[in-house]
């Protein structure tokens, strides 16, 4: 077991605020002497989520099984400190929260479900691959819609006060609230914009939608996890029959609502024929374990698979973890993160290209990552030719204003990490990516 403050790990530097270490020493102190508050019951959250909604149907109940596995691995398993404890419930408050505003809204706006998602195009590919570069890229065409990071939490509660819809008053709301929970996490992890940057009114990846059904890789994310995610593998993404969540229906759902919600803007006024023919483009590496169920779910969806040594992939996939779990424990497994990243990631390309072998029909470009950042801009060009985008002058001249501004952020910026800091081996991982390997020399 490794202490997450020791300066010998230098692919971070753990920073604690103040006022954090004097909330988890206090809170410590409470939970010492049995006088915290801070429960994780899935009773008592369910309670606090439609106190603080007033309202009292979560819709499909199916979330319910997921979200037990996942309370228990956090109570058993994770170590979680006072603030890991606070922070883990106001999440699943939250998520909670928002499934019930969602529910709200289907049933006083039925006709969320006849919108239509044109020709979505998702970005997949292991995390720290380039799946976020290729993203913001792909989000620079004017002709292209994308979820917004705030929009990922819609609908907000102010949309429904008063006699009707305010949609620019619950859009501020949630831009304000948005941006005020980036700026605390940013508190608590200086490092995040290195590693992952988020602006609240920019385009972000959609796997939150997922986390209402508590059926997701990222909750492995924030906590030591794994018979959750175990769990969700062999019941829920490892079978060839039908899901017992239907996980893709209920995200299509919450992408329907966020297109029906933009039509509120202006007054109420209609979205105008351009915009209701853009493309849309979404973007999550946990996308990868589900590209038959996304297919059979939207029919019309479109794949970006980009594809980088796992060399340079999994320790960077193990730090950014170890980066997460040190907010909410006092105690990060370097070893057993590496343990869970190689085991996991491999498995789940594994599992992708076996989905497309049997599946030729499945609509998929490979992207070599290496050729990618070598000319950006050509690889968009050659996505958009195979898919029958339309590639404008406009949307080149974007695109390289785009990159020039990137680079220019990036530079003098070093992420230090390497595989023997969470005890992995060279070998190992050709070993575990065998398979991998051949299918990258292949493309």
């Amino acid at each position: 077991m490794h202490e997450v403050h020791k300066q010998n790990l230098t692919f971070q530097s753990l920073h604690r605020p103040l006022r954090y270490k004097f909330f988890n020493t206090l809170g410590s102190g409470l939970d010492a002497v049995g006088l915290s508050a801070i429960d994780l019951e899935i009773e008592s959250l369910l309670e606090g989520a439609r106190k603080l909604t007033q309202l009292d149907d979560f819709g499909n109940q199916d979330f319910y099984v997921p979200l037990t596995y996942l309370i228990e691995s956090l109570r058993t398993e994770s170590q979680l400190n006072f603030v890991g404890k606070y922070l883990s419930k106001n999440m699943l408050t939250e998520l909670l929260s928002e499934r019930l505003r969602a529910q709200q809204y289907f049933q006083s706006f039925p006709e969320v479900f006849s919108e239509k998602i044109y020709k979505p195009l998702f970005v997949i590919g292991m995390p720290r691959s380039g799946t976020s570069f290729l993203f913001n890229l792909l989000c620079q065409d004017p002709n292209s819609s994308w979820i917004k990071y705030w929009e990922l939490h819609t609908p907000s509660q102010h949309f429904f006060q008063g006699e009707k819809p305010d949609y620019a008053f619950a859009e501020n709301a949630l831009i304000k609230k948005s941006s005020q929970y980036l700026e605390n996490t940013k508190r608590l992890m200086p490092q995040l914009d290195q590693v992952h940057s988020i602006d609240a009114v920019g385009p972000y990846e959609c796997f939150h939608l997922l986390e209402r059904s508590f059926v997701c890789h990222t909750f492995g994310l924030y906590a030591n996890v794994p018979t959750y995610i175990e769990w969700i593998e062999s019941e829920y993404l490892k079978t060839d029959t039908q899901l017992p969540i239907d996980l893709y229906q209920y995200y299509y759902k919450q992408i329907q609502l966020i297109k029906n919600l933009r039509n509120w803007n202006d007054l109420g006024a209609q979205a105008t024929s351009t915009e209701l023919e853009k493309h849309w483009v979404f973007k999550s590496p946990v996308h990868l374990w589900s590209i038959d169920n996304i297919s059979n779910t939207i029919p019309d969806a479109h794949f970006v698979h980009i594809h980088r040594d796992p060399l340079e992939v999994i320790p960077s996939i193990c730090s950014f973890i170890a980066l997460g779990r040190a907010v909410l424990s006092d105690q990060v497994d370097l070893e057993n993160i590496g343990k869970q990243a190689l085991k996991r990631w491999s498995e789940a390309t594994a599992r992708a290209l076996s989905i497309r072998q049997k599946d030729p029909s499945l609509k998929v470009i490979d992207i070599h990552y290496k050729r990618f950042v070598s000319d950006p801009v050509e690889t968009i060009r050659n996505i958009y030719y195979q898919f029958d985008y339309n590639f404008t002058p406009e949307l080149e001249n974007s695109l390289r204003a785009y990159i020039s501004k990137s680079r220019e952020s990036k530079r003098g910026q070093q992420n230090k990490y390497s595989l023997e800091q969470f005890g992995l081996e060279e070998g190992e991982v050709r070993e575990r990516f065998h398979g991998y390997y051949q299918f990258m020399n292949s493309i």
